[in-house]
């Protein structure tokens, strides 16, 4: 059985620092769940976990890139996970486009989103591109299937990226590593 966790925080000011946030990530132990690459102060993510110890670290990062993390363990036991994560290349037109196979188990209904990096690690310091940043709210069925991919990094493999549906996240995405798309 698997999990859900919110995850609640706010930028606090010190003597150090105006409180300003350039962007905010999740990790689970050194593999990124979430990105917000938006100036925001504070941030509330409701996240899908599998069952057992999680290590979750919360970072806010300035426009200078400069960290600020808090660490939290957490334990799940409850259900949460719905979407079965694919990724691949896409090909189209001779054109390799970084891509997500989604297949949820159950409905979900949330904003699909990625966020796409320079290098494999999904370094928020390296962020490129975003998809559906117009944040449309979808629905995917129970048993269905789904192919999304980004259009302006084409032919770019040494990129990552991080795809989130409501709560649920693929985690960090290696696209060096990726298989063609079925």
């Amino acid at each position: 059985m698997d999990g859900s966790a919110t995850i609640v925080a706010t930028a606090a000011q010190t003597a150090n620092t105006d409180g300003s946030v350039f962007s905010w990530a999740i990790y689970d132990g050194n593999n990124l769940l979430w990105v917000d690459e938006n100036p925001d102060t504070s941030i509330n993510v409701d996240l899908a976990l599998s069952q057992g110890l999680h290590s979750l670290r919360v970072v806010a990062y300035d426009d200078s890139f400069q960290p600020s993390t808090a660490t939290v363990s957490v334990s799940s036991t409850s259900s949460g996970q719905a979407i079965v994560w694919h990724a691949c290349l896409y090909t189209r037109g001779g054109v390799q486009y970084q891509a997500m196979q989604i297949s949820p188990t159950q409905t979900v209904t949330g904003v699909l989103q990625s966020q796409m990096f320079y290098g494999s690690n999904c370094s928020p310091t390296q962020w490129t591109d975003q998809l559906n940043d117009v944040g449309q709210t979808m629905t995917f069925g129970a048993g269905s299937g789904y192919l999304f991919w980004f259009i302006h990094r084409p032919d770019t493999p040494g990129v990552s990226a991080v795809w989130t549906m409501g709560n649920q996240s693929s985690g960090c995405v290696n696209y060096s590593t990726a298989p063609a798309c079925n």
